[in-house]
């Protein structure tokens, strides 16, 4: 899977705008984008990031059957006895 998405990360560092806007950027404070990739033709995974003006940052790797991203998935939550 790593082979896999080694060969798409050549679009992320030349090209990452090709990539469609994520259906759950309207979700968060930034925009994020999906690279699709997967094993033989068909897609399978995506590859979640967001496009800063000097790095592209993958901030998730997801098979396409999972639910949507929500910020929620990014918030530490505060133990119980603190």
């Amino acid at each position: 899977m790593v082979q896999r998405v080694g060969r798409r990360d050549r679009l992320l560092a030349t090209n990452p705008q090709r990539c469609a806007v994520s259906r759950e950027s309207g979700d968060f404070p930034f925009e994020i984008r999906d690279l699709y990739f997967g094993i033989g033709r068909r897609p399978t995974h995506r590859a979640v990031f967001t496009i800063r003006p000097d790095r592209v940052l993958v901030i998730a790797i997801r098979h396409l059957a999972q639910r949507d991203l929500s910020l929620n998935d990014f918030l530490i939550q505060k133990a119980e006895d603190d």
